[in-house]
C-alpha cells in the first residue's frame, strides 16, 4: 500500500471484467477473487461492472408484478450488506475501489442503481447514482430505476480526485467535463453493454451493431482528452438473454491512448498505469477548464430541453 501522505506520481488501474449469473453469491465470490488478483498483480484502484451480483435486469419492461417484487427485494439501503463486504475487501486490500454498482433503495423508497467508492482503509469515501437511464428494446431501465439525483462528484482518494458515472452516462459528454472541473485526475464507469448481431428502430428497418465496441471506446476517448482525466470502464462478458456483453473495457489516458488494449468476449483483469504527474502538468499547462464558455453551457440544457419537450428522447 502507498504511503497515503505522499502524492503518487502514477497509480495503477484495475478493471474486473466478468461473467454474471443468476446466483448472487457466486458473483460476488468471483469479484472477491478478481479483486484480489487485481491487488496482487500491483492495482491501487479496482473498478467492478455494474450491477455485477445478478443478471442484468432491464431486457424485458417488467410490467409485471411478479417481476417487479423479485426485482425490489434485491434492493439495500446506501450503507448496508453490498457496501459492508467491498468495505472489508478494500480495506484487506489495502486499495481504493469502485464496487461496481448495485440496487440502492433511497429514504424516500426510490430505487437507485448506485456505484459505491471505498478507501484503502474500507472508508465509505462516496457513491454515485445513475443519471442517465437509458428505456429502450432490451434496455427498459425507467421501468426499474430512479434518475439519480446526486450529479457528478469528485472524491478525494489517496491516489488523488476520483469521478464516477455508471454505463449509459458514459455517452454524456457533460460527465467529463463536470468531473474535470471538479480537478478529478480519474473517472470511472462500472458497466453493463452488449449487443445483437443486428438491432433495428421502428420504421428504420435493421443495422449491423458490430461497430459498437469501438465506438464505445471512443466514447471515453471523447470524455478524457477535452479535460485532460484518465478514464476506464469495467464492463461484464457472456451471454445473458438476448444480449451478448462484449467485455472490451478500456483504461484511456489523457492523450486518448489505450494504455492497454481492451479484450473482448473474455473474463479477465486489465491493469494499466497512469502517469497522474504528467497528465496533471500538462492539464495546468493547458488551463482548459479556465476558458469554458458558461454562456454555451447554458445553450446546451436550453437545447436540451427543447429537444425533450419534442418527444426525441427516449420511447
Amino acid at each position: 500500500m502507498r504511503n497515503a501522505s505522499t502524492p503518487p506520481a502514477n497509480l495503477t488501474l484495475g478493471l474486473v471484467q466478468m461473467k454474471c449469473s443468476v446466483n448472487r453469491q457466486e458473483n460476488m465470490d468471483k469479484a472477491v477473487a478478481m479483486i484480489r488478483e487485481a491487488t496482487n498483480r500491483g492495482a491501487d484502484v479496482v473498478c467492478l461492472p455494474e450491477l455485477f451480483q445478478d443478471l442484468y435486469p432491464a431486457q424485458t419492461r417488467a410490467t409485471d408484478t411478479a417481476s417487479k417484487d423479485r426485482f425490489a427485494s434485491t434492493a439495500e439501503e446506501f450503507p448496508g450488506p453490498t457496501t459492508k463486504i467491498l468495505s472489508e475487501i478494500a480495506r484487506q486490500c489495502g486499495i481504493v475501489l469502485v464496487g461496481g454498482s448495485f440496487v440502492e433503495r433511497g429514504d424516500n423508497g426510490d430505487i437507485y442503481n448506485t456505484a459505491p467508492l471505498l478507501s484503502e482503509t474500507g472508508e465509505l469515501l462516496g457513491k454515485h447514482r445513475k443519471l442517465h437511464i437509458p428505456h429502450y428494446p432490451l434496455y427498459w431501465e425507467g421501468a426499474y430505476f430512479t434518475p439519480g439525483n446526486l450529479g457528478v462528484q469528485a472524491f478525494q482518494t489517496r491516489v488523488g480526485k476520483i469521478a464516477m458515472g455508471i454505463c449509459f452516462d458514459q455517452w454524456h459528454p457533460q460527465m467529463g467535463q463536470l468531473a474535470g472541473l471538479q480537478g478529478a485526475d480519474l473517472m470511472l464507469f462500472p458497466t453493463a453493454i452488449g449487443m445483437k448481431p443486428t438491432s433495428s428502430l421502428p420504421d428504420q428497418g435493421s443495422f449491423d451493431t458490430a461497430h459498437w465496441p469501438d465506438m464505445w471506446v471512443n466514447a471515453h476517448r471523447a470524455q478524457a482528452v477535452p479535460n485532460m482525466i484518465a478514464v476506464g470502464a469495467a464492463n461484464r462478458v457472456g451471454d445473458e438473454g438476448e444480449l451478448r456483453f462484449f467485455g472490451n473495457s478500456p483504461i484511456i489516458d489523457y492523450t486518448g491512448r489505450n494504455i492497454v488494449e481492451p479484450q473482448r468476449d473474455e473474463e479477465v483483469v486489465t491493469l494499466g498505469e497512469i502517469n497522474l504527474q504528467q497528465m496533471r502538468a500538462e492539464r495546468d499547462t493547458w488551463k482548459l477548464s479556465a476558458h469554458t464558455r458558461q454562456d454555451l453551457l447554458s445553450q446546451i440544457a436550453a437545447s436540451t430541453a427543447l429537444v425533450q419537450e419534442k418527444g426525441s428522447n427516449g420511447l
